[in-house]
């Protein structure tokens, strides 16, 4: 159900006031595993459709998109990431199952930006000002930070009272540099150990 009232009174201000603002619609499709998955599929308040949603000129701004929300059809609001500004999201999934402590410091260090429980009521969004090099999206440590082309599912559920966006451009490096160069060192580990399989292999013939 839409809970209208938390997305007036907990979104920032500062998300409302731009023009970056979409429908999400929610699906749910088994894995190959039998898993239950949830896909948040964007849907623009312009077209009633979800072609071309990442096009500026299907977005709308915040009123427009709340006021059709209800008889859209859709299970909420999404906001898109864009490299025309500083806001950037942390998204961290699975946080009961695997990722609780982790999640709780990375809280800690995020205490004064506004935080919201995701959709899933199993993961967490952190909106912060500051700059990234790129999208980041480590599913090693269900650790993911994006600056653009990035489609946010919105609740309003915030963590806290805190329901500003703070400039935390040192914090937003220390977590990019630690999750990215993990996954590029795994990576290097992993190309090195294939070498050495493979000159083994070379000895023996």
């Amino acid at each position: 159900m839409i809970n209208k009232e938390k997305y007036i009174n907990n979104i920032p201000q500062e998300l409302k006031e731009h023009k970056q603002w979409l429908w999400f619609k929610i699906y749910r499709n088994k894995d190959k595993n039998g898993n239950i998955k949830m896909i948040k599929i964007p849907i623009s308040p312009i077209t009633c459709d979800s072609n071309d949603w990442n096009k500026k000129e299907n977005w709308s701004d915040f009123e427009t998109a709340f006021a059709g929300l209800e008889r859209s059809g859709c299970d909420g609001l999404s906001f898109v990431l864009t490299e025309d500004d500083s806001l950037v999201c942390i998204d961290l999934d699975k946080v009961k199952e695997k990722n609780f402590d982790k999640t709780r410091a990375i809280i800690s260090d995020f205490a004064d930006t506004y935080k919201e429980i995701s959709v899933s009521g199993n993961g967490v969004h952190i909106f912060a000002k500051g700059n990234i090099p790129k999208n980041l999206n480590n599913q090693d440590d269900l650790f993911e930070m994006y600056k653009s082309n990035k489609c946010i599912a919105m609740t309003g559920n915030v963590i806290g009272t805190c329901t500003e966006i703070k400039e935390e451009q040192y914090k937003l490096s220390i977590h990019y540099e630690r999750y990215a160069i993990k996954k590029v060192s795994e990576n290097r580990f992993h190309i090195t150990e294939m070498w050495a399989v493979m000159f083994r292999i070379l000895k023996i013939l």
